[in-house]
């Protein structure tokens, strides 16, 4: 397991859902005084549909417009559902940090929930569970016409990933 790139150590946290307005709101039992975590869907199923491609090596995007994140994240598994929490830090040194789930449908088709939590969250759950795999990575993401595209450089292995989130199957 590789440390994270601040050096500090993660439990997974049973989160509560608590309806306020039209977001859904998130509060692990150990968050008292820190902001809610929020999701801005509705209570509704969230397909994430993705084609993910093996690369021999970043493209090199020459003059076009990407945006590139360092990504310390790590799953286990809860009750048949992956779960993640990601540290996602900009080109300007801004963190950003996430909690998902995410749920087997068919190949390519998750059913997915994600949210932000805060740095405290993540860090402490780190520190908490036992047994979690973590990886780091940098990240570039490119625009081309309505598509999104990520490409995964992952820290000490040989290995480039590109993925594509669809709107639909077809």
């Amino acid at each position: 397991m590789e440390e994270n790139p601040k050096g500090k150590l993660i439990k997974g946290i049973e989160l509560k859902p608590e309806s306020i307005g039209n977001k859904v709101t998130y509060v692990p039992p150990h968050a008292k005084g820190e902001k809610n975590m929020t999701s801005k869907k509705k209570n509704k199923v969230n397909l994430e549909i993705e084609r993910k491609f093996l690369m021999r090596n970043v493209p090199d995007f020459e003059k076009k417009k990407y945006s590139e994140f360092r990504m310390f994240q790590f799953y286990f598994d809860r009750k048949g559902k992956r779960v993640r929490y990601r540290e996602s830090i900009d080109e300007n040194d801004n963190a950003t940090y996430y909690f998902t789930k995410k749920k087997f449908i068919s190949k390519g088709t998750y059913e997915e929930l994600e949210f932000r939590i805060t740095e405290r969250t993540f860090y402490e759950t780190f520190k908490k569970e036992k047994n979690k795999k973590g990886i780091c990575k940098t990240r570039f993401v490119y625009k081309y016409k309505s598509c999104e595209f990520e490409i995964d450089m992952y820290k000490d292995l040989s290995l480039v990933v590109m993925e594509v989130e669809l709107k639909n199957i077809n």
